[in-house]
């Protein structure tokens, strides 16, 4: 499999944030709390639709005291949001998983078709 696209809004640490994947090899630099490994969660994620911890710490700023910062409840990010396109044998595919504080969907394009049941988006993925 390659990956051509990562796509994140509202994500762990990133806003937004995208990048293509041209080159065989890339590197991922930054400071330590930058965000890096939270890239490679939101690509197992997308591939896996799993997650380490609570849904809703995945989604940005959710662990920040808004009370402190003069926020509201409304001004927070209600969702988060992770596309990945790739390509298997020629194939092209993009899966993208958004999470809410209380669930997660899914959606899958695949060979021309359009894919959101969990068990189905889930079972083609690993057969992918």
């Amino acid at each position: 499999m390659r990956i051509h696209r990562l796509k994140l809004n509202d994500f762990g640490p990133h806003k937004e944030f995208e990048a293509g994947f041209d080159h065989p090899v890339i590197g991922i630099l930054g400071q330590n709390g930058s965000g890096k490994s939270m890239l490679l969660q939101a690509i197992s994620f997308a591939l896996r639709g799993e997650l380490n911890d609570p849904l809703e710490t995945y989604i940005r700023d959710r662990g920040v005291n808004f009370e402190e910062l003069d926020f509201t409840e409304d001004t927070r990010p209600k969702k988060a949001v992770v596309e990945l396109d790739f390509e298997i044998h020629g194939q092209l595919g993009k899966v993208t998983r958004t999470i809410t504080p209380a669930s997660s969907s899914r959606k899958l394009l695949w060979d021309n078709r359009e894919f959101t049941g969990a068990l189905e988006v889930d079972s083609l993925l690993a057969e992918i």
